[in-house]
């Protein structure tokens, strides 16, 4: 991890005590859309918890040996 994510993580967890919220960061979720792309996301799927969410990381990224 970069040196500039790591401060990036650290300003936000300073923020998110300040107000009393706690975080629970969720590493490689493998829950709903297996596809995604960058831009909007797509209109919510109606009676469906959490439909915008998207696997991390996606089908290619796990198919794809390079990366």
């Amino acid at each position: 991890m970069k040196r500039l994510d790591i401060a990036r993580i650290d300003h936000y967890l300073s923020l998110a005590d300040s107000k009393g919220i706690k975080t629970m960061f969720v590493i490689f979720d493998d829950c709903w859309n297996n596809e995604f792309a960058l831009g909007p996301p797509p209109p919510p799927k109606p009676y469906t918890h959490n439909s915008g969410w998207v696997q991390s990381p996606g089908y290619r990224i796990v198919e794809d040996s390079t990366q």
